[in-house]
């Protein structure tokens, strides 16, 4: 079982060398993107450790803006880079630099081969009850241009049947964004995901026979949090995608946003049974990370291959 990890980082160097380290294994291989805004040492301190491991590539610097389409170009760049790579992979995991395994490489590697051809991306049908703010309005009223957007009026705005008698018939004039593409139905999830061979090939193949697709989420906002879930979720593989996440994530209430873990999250960590949790900072506390390494993966099968 050949693994491809695909990590986005952009900062935390000393934790991505350490992230790196705790995977690495047999018929294991990393391909790397770091931010192009990311200061150019951060760049150095990691190509310099890291180049030294023989499964382990750089991809093409782009600047990845968080919660724009250069996120989602950033992944699409990574899976052309595996592909075209002469390694016959099975599973591509997409990673965070701020992820971190919570159960030995031997687990995981044993659940992908009794599970393969099946691919891990949990997705909901858009709009997301739990999450007001994600619903259909934002994908096809809201036209982001950064920080700034553009919202499309809609008919039956008003609450009085005789103003919306007079208004609709002016909005449907207008020029509104259009649909999503294909008809396809939109599906929410979180950018990080585990997606067999056959699921990052179609991926591939797709846009590029399909650019407007791509076009379509320029100003949508977090598009990687839409992309990959509404193409396959729409595509004919879908029967062979499991709506799971593998990682574990604590969310603020009410708002779909990863809190930092903590020494004070480890129980719920140990308890949630799942392959990778996210998201870490070392700079806030190291000493989570040092008691999974003890707890969790203690008697695996790693060894570590760099001094930190």
């Amino acid at each position: 079982m050949k693994t491809a990890y695909l990590i986005l980082a952009y900062k935390l160097p000393q934790q991505l060398i350490r992230l790196v380290n705790r995977l690495n294994g047999p018929e294991t291989y990393f391909f790397i993107h770091i931010d192009k805004k990311s200061p150019p040492e951060y760049f150095k301190i990691v190509k310099d450790k890291l180049s030294q491991l023989p499964n382990v590539m750089f991809i093409k610097q782009i600047k990845s803006d968080w919660g724009k389409i250069s996120c989602v170009n950033a992944v699409l760049m990574g899976f052309e880079s595996i592909i075209d790579s002469s390694i016959d992979f099975d599973y591509v995991v997409h990673l965070s630099g701020q992820d971190y395994p919570i159960r030995p490489q031997s687990e995981f590697t044993e659940f992908l081969n009794n599970n393969a051809p099946y691919s891990f991306v949990e997705y909901r049908k858009v709009p997301v009850p739990d999450y007001p703010s994600i619903n259909e309005n934002i994908l096809l009223r809201h036209y982001f241009f950064g920080k700034y957007h553009l919202v499309f009026p809609k008919s039956d705005m008003f609450s009085s049947p005789c103003i919306n008698h007079f208004w609709n018939p002016v909005v449907n004039h207008i020029a509104c964004r259009p649909q999503l593409p294909f008809n396809y139905i939109p599906y929410y999830g979180p950018a990080q995901f585990c997606l067999h061979k056959s699921h990052v090939q179609y991926i591939s193949e797709f846009v590029k026979l399909h650019p407007g697709f791509v076009n379509f989420f320029v100003h949508v906002n977090h598009p990687d949090e839409y992309f990959f879930q509404t193409l396959l979720i729409n595509s004919p593989l879908r029967r062979t995608v499991q709506n799971l996440h593998l990682g574990f994530v604590k969310f603020y209430k009410k708002n779909p946003h990863p809190k930092l873990l903590a020494i004070e999250d480890f129980q719920k960590i140990q308890g949630s049974k799942m392959y990778f949790a996210r998201k870490f900072d070392m700079g806030v506390d190291s000493s989570i990370l040092d008691k999974i390494d003890e707890v969790l993966l203690s008697g695996s099968d790693y060894q570590f291959s760099l001094e930190l």
